[in-house]
């Protein structure tokens, strides 16, 4: 899945190379999946690209959000796949679930893996589910301080019954942080993914804080995970700390065994020894 250093990424390359080019046209593409979700409809999304043109793009947590030229944003939002800007002589993808045409025989082709949304909204068209996502602030936003983290985390609803992955991964404090940075985060700050929100003490949310803010800020700058691809089709450059090629292998801290396990819904990997629960 897309996390906020490839978002950053990949909205600052549309800006660059997009920024006030018309779009031609647009097509909802060549490969049906049921969990791609278009808004408002297929036919509204490409009538409201003709014609239009890109003012600019700019990530929130793990989405891409596109201004056009009128009232309308262009988002991508909480998805996994591709985004990649064709030019004459590319090689052209054989799936896709969004093209957008440009002059001079250039597109903007998006494939989603897993599940996406993508929708060409007016403010007053944006349901209950974007809005939390668009309202909640990014892990590399400025409001984001250690204060402000440790206060969050104090005030949060569920904190007795939610785990730290959940806290992270529903988007609802703060976004831009999925199931595969996570990993690196949690283990960097010594905390299982189990652990309830309540049991993590004082000094344990300054070290998630730092984990975070250290993690996403060294992603952001290698580009990405190597795992993930920028608009031109080039790998990032950020190679996860824990993951499955990591499994197996002795931690870097203790020399343990690093684990696979398996909870809500995905895998997690861990240090049995330095992630407690």
């Amino acid at each position: 899945m897309i996390e906020l250093p490839e978002a950053a990424l990949i909205a600052l390359q549309i800006s660059e190379s997009l920024r006030g080019i018309p779009i031609l046209s647009a097509s909802t593409g060549s490969e049906k999946h049921k969990w791609v979700f278009y808004s408002p409809s297929k036919e509204l999304i490409e009538k409201r690209f003709r014609g239009n043109a890109i003012r600019d793009a700019v990530h929130r947590g793990r989405g891409i959000h596109i201004q056009l030229e009128n009232d309308f944003v262009f988002y991508i939002d909480d998805f996994g796949g591709k985004i990649l800007l064709v030019r004459s002589g590319d090689t052209v993808p054989k799936k896709y679930h969004l093209k957008i045409d440009f002059p001079g025989d250039m597109a903007l082709y998006i494939s989603i893996q897993g599940w996406g949304f993508m929708g060409v909204l007016k403010p007053g068209e944006i349901d209950d589910t974007l809005r939390v996502r668009l309202d909640t602030p990014s892990a590399d936003d400025p409001v984001v301080t250690e204060d402000w983290f440790v206060g969050m985390m104090n005030q949060y609803h569920a904190r007795d019954t939610d785990s730290i992955k959940t806290y992270f991964t529903n988007a609802k404090t703060i976004s831009g942080i999925g199931n595969g940075y996570l990993q690196d985060i949690l283990f960097m700050a010594r905390i299982h993914p189990r652990k309830k929100i309540h049991a993590i003490h004082f000094n344990e949310q300054r070290m998630l804080f730092t984990a975070l803010k250290r993690i996403i800020g060294n992603a952001v700058s290698l580009h990405g995970r190597w795992s993930e691809f920028d608009l031109h089709g080039k790998r990032g450059g950020y190679r996860p700390l824990m993951d499955r090629y990591t499994k197996g292998k002795p931690c870097t801290n203790c020399g343990s065994t690093i684990e696979k396990i398996h909870y809500l819904g995905g895998s997690c990997y861990i240090c049995s020894k330095c992630q407690r629960i």
